[in-house]
């Protein structure tokens, strides 16, 4: 009996994933993941401070919804990182952003493709080089993207995406625009 109880659990949550493979992108299926950015960041600080690049990364937890066959809408979760050098000026900065968005997905084979957008609120800390000042930056933002998401093994989704965010942000003194252009990777089941 008490082998019984775990070879039956077992089965069920093997048998649960397979189901979930055979359904992903029909109406009701979840999706809940999370995924890695690699992105480039320019952002313009006006007549001020010209313009800045800056290379960085980010995590993004991930949970989505098919309303539609093929139509998924989804909210997700930012927390990044980035270091720049100006001249002899370094900075780093740490995001924290929600965001809430919809991705038309249309299957070819195993895979879905589409494009995705999403409406973002984020929130940047900026710190000088040896922590002389800190700014903390809001505000809203979009983000396009070409996601590709492929089925793998009993109910896993692998998804490589391209896109681009634009934010209008504002810390105490002044506005400014932020543009990102980047990868992202993850997994979901």
């Amino acid at each position: 009996m008490n082998r019984i109880l775990p070879a039956t659990l077992m089965f069920l949550v093997l048998s649960a994933g397979s189901a979930h493979a055979r359904e992903y992108g029909k109406f009701g299926t979840v999706e809940i993941g999370g995924s890695f950015n690699a992105a480039q960041t320019t952002a313009d600080y006006g007549d001020e401070g010209g313009t800045t690049t800056t290379l960085g990364g980010s995590v993004q937890p991930f949970a989505g919804l098919f309303v539609l066959p093929g139509v998924q809408v989804f909210a997700n979760g930012e927390v990044g990182w980035a270091q720049a050098e100006n001249g002899n000026e370094r900075t780093t900065s740490q995001t924290v952003g929600v965001g809430i968005g919809g991705a038309v997905l249309v299957g070819i084979g195993r895979a879905r493709l589409g494009p995705s957008l999403a409406i973002r609120h984020v929130e940047e800390s900026v710190e000088l080089q040896g922590g002389e000042k800190t700014t903390v930056r809001i505000g809203p933002g979009a983000e396009l993207a070409g996601v590709a998401k492929l089925q793998v093994g009993g109910g896993g989704i692998i998804t490589v995406a391209v896109f681009a965010a634009h934010e209008l942000l504002e810390d105490e003194v002044d506005s400014f625009t932020r543009t990102t252009i980047g990868t992202r990777g993850g997994f979901s089941i």
